[in-house]
């Protein structure tokens, strides 16, 4: 394991939807910790919860970016961060465009909770009409948190796939 990846492990982030009422903590790559304002459970909808929850999803992953750059911009991270560069390469340029197309999903045991995010910027996540109704605050959010690592790992996957395509490695 490199130093990079070991620190990447250690990084603990916090993000809150804009408009408040679900909050999340990422743990190194995939450990997805939610939680819910007190009484927020019991006034949402399906549709706002979704969209709430596909803002966090999108705050948590630019704060990810974030978080990985400046461990990359440390002296002795070993990585070297380039900025896009109108010369790629044709696998670089292949690879970026492959990339943004990429589609992850993930989806909780009982289907009541799917994440969908293309090219990590364009999330969508569906909670189930009626879910709330049948699902209590505890089950619900550890739905959510399944579902979101899921889609962790299936853009992990994906992304491996994709870079066996366009380099020619094996996966």
């Amino acid at each position: 394991m490199s130093d990079l990846t070991s620190r990447l492990d250690a990084v603990h982030l916090h993000a809150s939807a804009p408009a408040g009422g679900v909050h999340a903590e990422l743990r190194g790559d995939s450990e997805i910790t939610l939680y819910l304002s007190t009484g927020y459970y019991t006034e949402a909808t399906e549709s706002e919860l979704g969209r709430r929850l596909e803002q966090l999803g999108k705050l948590l992953w630019a704060e990810r970016i974030r978080a990985y750059r400046r461990l990359a911009e440390q002296p002795g991270s070993g990585v070297l961060l380039i900025d896009p560069d109108p010369h790629l390469s044709r696998e670089d340029a292949r690879f970026v465009v492959e990339r943004g197309r990429l589609v992850a999903t993930g989806a909780s045991p009982d289907g009541h909770v799917t994440i969908e995010v293309r090219g990590m910027s364009d999330w969508k996540v569906t909670v189930r009409p009626g879910s709330l109704r049948v699902l209590d605050e505890d089950t619900f959010t550890r739905a959510v948190e399944i579902a979101a690592a899921r889609m962790i790992e299936d853009q992990f996957m994906k992304n491996l796939q994709l870079k066996a395509q366009a380099y020619g490695e094996p996966a």
